[in-house]
Order: structure tokens, then C-alpha cells, then sequence
């Protein structure tokens, strides 16, 4: 059996560990077994979920404690003799892949998901210096997208990068009546109303005080129009204060971190994210499965175009408006006539055979 060291930054609802959680749903398990590494918010909504998969869960100390950190995961790969160290891109993949080379942990692999991280200066600095000391001492190279893959590794890397396609089960994601009348219910939605939301994390990057502003001018047209917001982090009193200073409280549902958030693509209506930056962005793709007209960022590759439900619009200061006037006008779930999902190529199964192949060639090019 090949054991897995998976490294992420938290054990929240974001992308990266949905991705996680669902490729290992569809892993051979008499082949490959992961567990799960993360630095903060170990009891995260996700911990339960990996842990009924079988997985092990290690919370690292923090990142700021470079040390104890480096310590303490030196540790555990000693410990747990993994095969393979799988490092998901964030402001400190180098200390990880560092760590797993003095382990002596055969296969070290670092993934891009988002390409160009958004550094502040000291961040983009220390990047500076110690990516390219992270790629001489990794073996692995993936990136969730071609955009993430040649904004994050140099020229000499290119060719060997593997393109680890993001993927869902599909049939989990396809609108559910049930669903839909059951979460509305709860949140004393009619259908009258209008809903309009997404499932996302709370912060710079998802640009969550920019889809507030564009639900004012959306609730200022038809006030029977409500945003629900699938989702927590670190932006959430900023969100709140908007929604208050803008007057919304009553039309706007903050439903938090979910376990079972493809439950509440059904009970929308509109699917907006005006993400700053995506490596790809999967919760576009999950949308336009569902059925749901989708609005994106033109920050937000193409790669995620799957059906003529998807919209890609600028998100400047003046853009709000251009957003409400499209999203008021799309007709909600039914007003569309291009809901067919056009290809299957983001079908997990698939990409979970590629991904075993993958590990498996690794492998055996850098066997103990």
C-alpha cells in the first residue's frame, strides 16, 4: 500500500479540501491510503469527513512556528514511513517539501492551485527566494489548471508538470427538488423569491463585499430578491457590517460553514462569485451542473466553461452595476436555454484513475 501524506492549510470548506475529500471517495483504498496534514482549524467542518474515510489527522503547529512546526512534521513523516508527501500551494509550501527531503520521504510533490499568489511584499519576497529551492527539492510538480501551472513553475519545469484535473461527483451536484424544498424551508424561503448566491470562503480572494454591493442594487430592484452565502472565514464581520451599513439584514442569509454544502446549489436560484484570482475555480463547474446561471470573474480561466449557463464579467468599481443588471436579467434556473452540460471531463472517477497512475509512476522513479 502507498501512504499518502496530504498538507493543506486547514480543514475548512474550501476548495482544496472538498477536492481532497471527494478524489478519496474514489481511490482504491487496498492501494492508497492518505492522511490529512493541516496547520490551522484542525476540528474544521472537513475533519469528521476525512476522518470517516480512515484518515489520519495531524494538526501541525502554526506556520509562524517555523520551528515547532518543521519539528513536529519531521516527526510524523519519521513515524508514519510515507510513501508520498502531496504539499497543496500556499504562502509556505517550500517548509513542507523542505522537511519531507530531510525525512527522507521518497516522492515530494508541491501543487499549484492558484498559480500567482497574491504575496504581500515580504511574501513575495521570501517566495522569490524560496520557490526555486522548493522546486530542486521537490520530484512532483502538479497545478490543478494550465493558468496555475505556467504562472507558478519556471520554464524549466513546464514539461514536467502533471495537470491534476479537479473533479466532482456529478451526480451528487445535479438539482434535487427534494433538496431544494427542504433547505428553503428551513431558511423560510417561497418561491417567489429569488436566490441568489454561492458556496465559498469569506475572504479577499472570493470578494465577498463586492457581491454585497451588487445584491444592493439587485434587492433595490426587486426586493423580493434574497443572497445566501454558503460559507465562514476571515472577512465574515467585514461581510456582516456591509450587509448592516447597506440596510440588507433582512434579505441577506449567512449559512456558515457546511458539511453538506452541494445540499444548497438546489436551493438557489443564481450562482455569483466575483473571485479576485482562481486557479480554476471547481464551485463554477459544481453551478453550472446543478442547472444554475453562473456569474464569474474574468478572473476566472475558461477551463471552467462547461455549458452556455457561465458568464464572465470585470469586477471594477464601476462593474456592480453591470453584474445586477445580468443577473436580474438571466431569468433565474429556468430562463436559461443552454443549461446542457456540454462534456464530462471534470467526472471524478475518471480523474481519480489518473491521479493513481500518476502516484504510482512516481513511485516507482523514486523508489526508497
Amino acid at each position: 500500500m502507498i501512504k499518502v501524506l496530504q498538507i493543506t492549510a486547514a480543514l475548512t470548506e474550501g476548495g482544496v479540501e472538498t477536492l481532497l475529500h471527494t478524489f478519496y471517495e474514489c481511490v482504491d483504498r487496498e492501494k492508497f491510503h492518505f492522511d490529512v496534514a493541516c496547520y490551522s482549524h484542525a476540528d474544521g467542518v472537513y475533519r469528521t469527513l476525512f476522518e470517516q474515510q480512515g484518515c489520519g489527522i495531524l494538526a501541525l503547529p502554526s506556520k509562524r512556528k517555523i520551528l515547532q512546526s518543521a519539528k513536529a512534521l519531521y516527526k510524523a513523516l519519521k513515524a508514519g514511513q510515507y510513501d508520498i508527501v502531496h504539499v497543496h500551494q500556499d504562502d509556505l509550501s517550500f517548509l513542507p517539501i523542505l522537511v519531507a527531503r530531510l525525512a527522507g520521504v521518497p516522492v515530494r510533490i508541491v501543487h499549484s492551485h492558484l498559480g500567482k499568489y497574491p504575496h504581500s511584499f515580504l511574501g513575495a519576497l521570501s517566495a522569490r527566494i524560496t520557490n526555486p529551492i522548493m522546486f530542486r527539492l521537490a520530484n512532483g510538480y502538479f497545478a490543478c489548471s494550465e493558468k496555475a501551472k505556467q504562472e507558478f513553475y519556471p520554464p524549466r519545469l513546464q514539461d514536467r508538470v502533471y495537470i491534476m484535473q479537479n473533479g466532482i461527483p456529478e451526480e451528487r451536484f445535479r438539482f434535487s427538488p427534494e433538496e431544494r424544498k427542504a433547505i428553503r424551508e428551513e431558511y423560510h424561503l417561497t418561491e417567489e423569491q429569488t436566490v441568489i448566491g454561492n458556496v465559498a470562503r469569506m475572504t479577499d480572494q472570493k470578494d465577498p463585499l463586492f457581491l454585497v454591493d451588487v445584491f444592493k442594487q439587485i434587492h433595490d430592484e426587486d426586493p423580493r430578491c434574497r443572497l445566501m452565502l454558503v460559507g465562514d472565514g476571515v472577512m465574515r464581520e467585514a461581510v456582516q457590517e456591509r450587509i448592516a451599513a447597506l440596510g440588507l439584514g433582512d434579505a441577506v442569509i449567512l449559512a456558515g460553514s457546511r458539511n453538506d454544502a452541494w445540499r444548497y446549489y438546489s436551493a438557489l436560484d443564481v450562482f455569483a462569485l466575483p473571485s479576485a484570482w482562481e486557479g480554476l475555480g471547481i464551485s463554477f463547474v459544481e453551478a453550472q451542473v446543478n442547472g444554475l446561471p453562473t456569474f464569474a470573474s474574468t478572473a476566472v480561466p475558461r477551463e471552467t466553461k462547461i455549458s452556455g449557463l457561465i458568464e464572465y464579467l470585470p469586477t471594477g468599481e464601476k462593474d456592480a452595476a453591470l453584474w445586477a443588471k445580468r443577473i436580474l436579467a438571466c431569468g433565474g434556473r429556468d430562463g436559461r436555454k443552454d443549461a446542457t452540460v456540454a462534456d464530462n471531463r471534470f467526472d471524478i472517477r475518471v480523474h481519480a484513475r489518473a491521479l493513481e497512475e500518476e502516484y504510482l509512476k512516481l513511485t516507482e522513479a523514486n523508489k526508497r
